[in-house]
């Protein structure tokens, strides 16, 4: 509906440099509304930094990207096809590239103060308020029975598929299990997914390492 061609007008992300890489998650079912694979963006702390009560390289921020959700045939239809303010990105990594620039609270400046702790951006890419645990979800037109589609619904499965493998340790990160203070963090629906998370996160996070 936006372009002479009728097609979604995706919004591509080709960085070939940026402060956070790309990292796969790879547990089963951590799909994206496509099943395409979910990813998170991470980049360490900086070398040598401190906070005022303490150095800064076991210190994390992790942030849940947001964009709103979706759960009915039209809904779901409106997001991918791009109408209004939507685009399908918000439903797949495929457009990903192996880099982001960040800004706010991801982003590295003299007013951030939690901007050289080690930090996470976990892509939204589910639709669900990043509370969903199902797969092939069949969505059927209200008005046309005979049409229907399957989505992936998977936003809880990848949030904690992510918490798991950065615990684990991803390359070129520091293990989360050795953190000594996590912010949890998030926008639009993704502030849905930081309240859903964080007292499961802070439990799974307190049993690893009790200190």
């Amino acid at each position: 509906p936006q372009t002479p061609d009728g097609r979604q007008p995706y919004t591509v992300n080709n960085r070939t440099s940026g402060d956070l890489f790309k990292v796969q998650i790879t547990a089963p079912n951590a799909v994206c509304n496509d099943g395409t694979p979910a990813v998170m963006f991470v980049r360490p702390a900086k070398a040598g930094a401190s906070e005022p009560d303490g150095p800064a390289d076991n210190r994390w921020v992790i942030h849940f990207l947001g964009g709103s959700a979706c759960s009915s045939f039209e809904e779901c239809g409106t997001r991918w096809c791009g109408i209004g303010q939507w685009e399908g990105t918000l439903m797949t990594s495929k457009f990903e590239g192996n880099f982001r620039s960040p800004d706010g609270l991801m982003q590295r400046n003299a007013i951030n103060k939690v901007a050289d702790r080690n930090e996470v951006l976990l892509k939204y890419c589910s639709s669900d308020q990043w509370q969903g645990r199902n797969s092939d979800v069949v969505l059927t037109s209200e008005t046309d029975p005979s049409k229907k589609y399957k989505l992936n619904f998977q936003g809880a499965t990848i949030a904690n598929a992510a918490l798991e493998q950065l615990i684990a340790g991803v390359p070129g990160m520091p293990k989360l299990s050795d953190a000594t203070d996590v912010l949890i963090s998030g926008d639009s629906a993704g502030s849905t997914g930081a309240r859903t998370h964080l007292d499961r996160f802070a439990a799974r996070l307190k049993q690893v390492n009790p200190s």
